[in-house]
């Protein structure tokens, strides 16, 4: 298996692919020295980032969304970007996940959607609830009128 654009044409070295709506996982596109494909990616299932096969990577989702890089150059400066990720041995964490990954090989910082989506959910929620709260203890507060 190999990952295509919607022509059946080889994703470049570098791309971006995402599993969404299936998954929220993301990895990057490469080639090994003897052109076989691969993807880059910081995997919760192996717990660091890791060069696997398309297959592995996306467990038989074809990749609902990509992100082709800028130019062949940009391509390969990603590319080496996610290997030296690798090289380092980067560890997958909820504050470090595979978003983060993908934003810091493409843009040099960590970003991950979802998790901003979740955090700023809970800061509503908790907003929310702490207003229902105070309402609730200022009504308790006031005397009441006797008629």
């Amino acid at each position: 298996m190999v990952l295509t654009d919607e022509f059946g044409n080889l994703l470049p070295k570098g791309t971006t692919v995402l599993l969404w709506p299936h998954s929220p996982h993301v990895g990057t596109v490469g080639y090994t020295p003897w052109g076989l494909q691969v993807v880059g990616h910081n995997s919760k299932q192996h717990g660091r980032v890791v060069i696997t096969w398309p297959e592995e990577f996306n467990d038989a989702y074809i990749p609902f969304q990509y992100r082709l890089p800028l130019s062949v150059q940009d391509g390969e400066r990603v590319w080496q970007n996610v290997l030296n990720e690798a090289k380092r041995g980067v560890r997958w964490a909820p504050l470090d996940n595979c978003q983060d990954f993908v934003s810091r090989v493409n843009t040099g910082k960590n970003g991950s959607p979802t998790r901003d989506a979740i955090l700023h959910g809970i800061v509503v929620a908790g907003g929310l609830a702490w207003i229902a709260s105070s309402n609730l203890r200022r009504q308790r507060r006031r005397p009441r009128r006797s008629r």
